[in-house]
């Protein structure tokens, strides 16, 4: 086998294990539902690290993202 193949093979078998432990965890307990705040600090995140040629709108954007995941982190443990 080559390197590439091996590195194929690899690849597949960790990713049937994150899959199997993905399962296994998620039946013994509930996993918290992302909320939409956290959803679009993400996407800006995601689009901030897309669009980073220019470095100006990439790094805005992924600093928004997190802004937006922080607040939303401090409203979830806020007490009501």
């Amino acid at each position: 086998m080559s390197a590439s193949q091996i590195y194929l093979v690899v690849s597949g078998a960790c990713l049937v294990m994150g899959v199997i432990v993905l399962y296994v965890v998620r039946s013994r307990r509930k996993l918290n539902i992302m909320t939409p705040l956290t959803g679009l600090g993400l996407s800006f995140f995601l689009v901030g690290v897309l669009f980073g040629q220019n470095q100006v709108s990439g790094y805005t954007f992924i600093g928004l993202g997190v802004i937006l995941a922080v607040v939303d982190l401090f409203r979830k443990t806020k007490p009501d």
